[in-house]
């Protein structure tokens, strides 16, 4: 106390017999403050530095308390790092290119329809056979052509890297299982049926191309979903909301096989995912097939989401 009287000292801490059981301390300053404590840093450092003095290691462990390591519980991603980009590249790449694929082969159809509907072909053709045989007809014949294309890529790919000497290979742990190409196979099919049909009633319903192009966005917004929620989808995976998005059929193609990248996904969400979008795919030809008639082809009618939705129902 003289020596803060005397001001050799600016302040001084006072620890109590029992601080060790209660840790309550006293700081003495010459001028009163509710908000000072003054260098309690240094305090607290000494007093953690006495508390463990006869134990070194202890005194390490206590200020680098934890290293934590990640371990997620798919086993896909079990020997996966979680810090390496590709645990999260690897999935992103798969979506998009899957997205990629269902857009351009889909969008195909709906110029064909467009384009017969300004020259009249199509009226030709609805004279000879039936709207359902001509939907399912263009879509089987043009996703072929889709998956022909995809092939050729993929194929000329590989030859260049083959020619150049290079191998793509992802490290150990990142390689992706193959039933992923099975699984792809069938979900690009599936999805290509839905949306090939409903870019085709897009195509039927708008007066010419250069309006289709603004209604797109009304049919491919559900793949657009999973882009957003594409974090969800590769940290969280066997969550309700990534679950929800690869059942819901008009967005589980894109959703499921980013799923199928990151993660292990159950058989029964497998099954389930694909019984929904094979209903789904039946039930959207058959409403597409409803738009191609006279009065829906040569309305005239500018595109409008209502007008759609009415065809798709029948009342239009």
């Amino acid at each position: 106390v003289a020596a803060l009287r005397a001001g050799d000292i600016d302040a001084y801490y006072v620890v109590p017999a029992d601080y060790v059981a209660v840790g309550d301390l006293i700081y003495v300053y010459p001028e009163y403050s509710l908000m000072n404590e003054g260098q309690s840093w240094v305090m607290r450092q000494a007093i953690f530095a006495n508390l463990l003095e006869n134990d070194p290691d202890r005194v390490q462990r206590a200020r680098d308390a934890m290293h934590v390591e990640a371990r997620p519980l798919e086993p896909a991603l079990a020997g996966r790092d979680q810090s390496n980009p590709l645990t999260f590249f690897v999935p992103y790449v798969t979506m998009m290119i899957f997205y990629g694929v269902i857009i351009m082969s889909s969008s195909v159809l709906m110029n064909s329809v467009g384009k017969e509907k300004s020259n009249r072909v199509i009226e030709v053709l609805l004279s000879s056979i039936s709207p359902r045989e001509m939907l399912v007809g263009k879509i089987v014949g043009l996703g072929i052509l889709g998956l022909v294309q995809a092939g050729i890529w993929i194929g000329t790919g590989y030859s260049l890297l083959a020619l150049s000497g290079r191998t793509f290979s992802l490290p150990p742990g990142f390689e992706l299982p193959p039933s992923i190409l099975i699984w792809g196979l069938v979900y690009f099919i599936l999805a290509y049926a839905v949306y090939a049909s409903l870019m085709a009633g897009v195509g039927a319903l708008v007066p010419n191309l250069r309006e289709a192009s603004q209604a797109v966005i009304l049919v491919i917004w559900p793949l657009i979903v999973p882009i957003f929620m594409y974090v969800a989808l590769v940290e969280r995976p066997q969550e309700a909301l990534a679950v929800g998005l690869s059942l819901f059929p008009l967005t589980a193609p894109v959703a499921m096989m980013t799923r199928l990248a990151a993660a292990a996904v159950p058989w029964w969400q497998l099954l389930i995912s694909v019984a929904l979008l094979v209903a789904t795919a039946v039930l959207v030809v058959r409403a597409v097939a409803g738009m191609f008639r006279a009065q829906t082809l040569l309305s005239g009618e500018p595109f409008s989401p209502r007008r759609f939705a009415l065809a798709l129902l029948g009342r239009l």
